[in-house]
């Protein structure tokens, strides 16, 4: 009976209490939609972040369809969603996820070419292919409704012209008007072309189209400057069809620090780490000098090896094993005591960390994974997607970087080396995402390469 009576409430441990508090974000709600419960959320949100939550609507036929619900969630303000349909465009969003899977179908043919020209002539194409998939994405996909992804603006202007604009839309036609989406309207006027504001106009029906067109051309004509300066996060919420995508790459994003994570509960969960782990390094930030490292585990990657050995081996404060398949425990203590872990070998390096195992620890490291697919997710049937990066988030890591898909070791080399040398010597407060974007011009392929790096998790910096 007394066991029975035993809650993680009843205990003062501060463990205990972080883990009652996690399991209160996590559990499932008594009813199917608490909206006082999901209104206390988001204000729970952190002060400038933003987050998109992106999902494809399934047809009857449950092959994925061609229409997009995205939500943006933002603290003090109410819920947005749109809806995207693509099914009449050119290019749908179902044409671009197969072209994607061919993209991906055709390295593999590629890589197997042992004429070197033909090699680089396949990988160029395939390069140039994801590429106008990436441009899709923004002009084609998201087209005006690109300014959702753009983080909250402060200014007082935006708000000041919000305020005049509502008024003068309003007696131009436009019974419905939505001061918040006329907020986040105003708020991406840097993103706003003159065909993107038509569009916006079109979709919305104005009985005075063009008195329409003018005001809000006129308005963010007035706003590009002080909108482009906007400072903030935004994290992406993907579903299984969308989240292998490289989304962080198209043209609106690539200055902006973006990271993904599951769901609006990890987002949340990652606030309790102010309360009850203070010392973590999403807190205090990343002390380079705590570093563990595991290059070549499988030692067949001598390039590699040689391009690193030395570099690694100089570092001051950095541990790690070369040409050796590092011990389970040696990961575990690099997890849970280190600042930085480095992996740079095949995939992700899973099979040298049991799972279970992974999931109990506590995880401090940042995790910087380089190798395959490293943070790729499986889609099996209905089940949303499945893989070791969600493991490293169950853990509480504050940060994991990895690939989406299969690269090449030379190119992907070429990214690690500007990505780790330009973060690490940027000094005292140096954002990591920053650097992860900007080193996306390293390798010779910008695409098929530099678009595949992708980080899981909220912003760090180097303390």
């Amino acid at each position: 009976d007394k066991l029975q009576c035993l809650t993680l409430e009843d205990d003062t441990d501060a463990q205990v209490q972080h883990l009652s508090h996690l399991e209160e974000i996590f559990q499932f709600p008594n009813q199917a939609l608490d909206i006082q419960r999901f209104q206390e959320q988001l204000q729970q949100i952190p002060a400038n972040t933003t987050m998109c939550i992106l999902t494809l609507v399934d047809s009857q036929t449950r092959m994925p369809g061609d229409t997009i619900l995205l939500t943006r969630l933002v603290p003090g303000s109410p819920p947005v969603t749109v809806q995207i349909p693509t099914a009449h465009l050119k290019v749908p969003i179902s044409s671009i996820l197969q072209e994607f899977d061919e993209i991906q179908k055709q390295q593999k043919v590629v890589n197997n070419l042992t004429d070197k020209k033909e090699w680089w002539e396949g990988r160029m194409e395939l390069d140039c292919r994801m590429k106008a998939l990436i441009r899709l994405l923004e002009e084609q996909v998201l087209g005006s409704w690109k300014v959702l992804l753009n983080c909250p603006c402060s200014s007082e202007a935006v708000a000041e012209e919000c305020k005049r604009l509502s008024q003068a839309l309003s007696d131009s036609g436009w019974g419905r008007t939505d001061p918040e989406l006329l907020k986040i309207l105003l708020g991406g006027s840097h993103f706003l072309t003159p065909p993107l504001i038509q569009s916006f106009i079109h979709g919305f029906g104005f009985s005075k189209p063009e008195l329409a067109r003018e005001l809000i051309q006129s308005a963010t004509e007035r706003l590009k400057v002080s909108t482009e300066q906007s400072e903030g996060h935004l994290v992406l919420v993907l579903d299984k069809h969308l989240q292998k995508l490289p989304w962080e790459s198209i043209p609106c994003l690539q200055k902006q620090s973006v990271t993904r994570l599951p769901s609006l509960h990890f987002l949340l969960s990652y606030g309790l780490l102010r309360k009850y782990q203070p010392q973590t390094t999403l807190i205090k930030g990343v002390d380079p000098k705590q570093t563990f490292y595991v290059l070549n585990p499988h030692a067949n990657l001598p390039g590699t090896e040689e391009r690193f050995r030395d570099w690694f081996k100089n570092e001051t404060g950095w541990k790690g094993v070369i040409r050796s398949a590092p011990k389970s425990e040696m990961i575990q203590s690099a997890l849970t005591k280190q600042d930085l872990y480095v992996y740079v070998g095949h995939g992700a390096g899973a099979h040298f960390l049991d799972v279970q195992t992974l999931q109990r620890l506590h995880c401090n490291a940042v995790v910087l994974l380089f190798g395959c697919s490293s943070v790729a997710l499986a889609v099996r049937g209905d089940l949303e997607g499945s893989g070791i990066v969600l493991k490293y988030l169950m853990a509480g890591c504050p940060l994991v970087l990895g690939n989406l898909w299969d690269v090449t070791d030379r190119e992907i080399d070429r990214y690690t080396v500007a990505f780790l040398q330009s973060w690490l010597k940027a000094g005292s407060g140096a954002p990591l995402l920053k650097y992860l974007s900007e080193s996306r011009q390293a390798p010779k392929l910008k695409y098929i390469i530099g678009a595949a790096p992708v980080a899981y998790g909220l912003p760090v910096a180097l303390r």
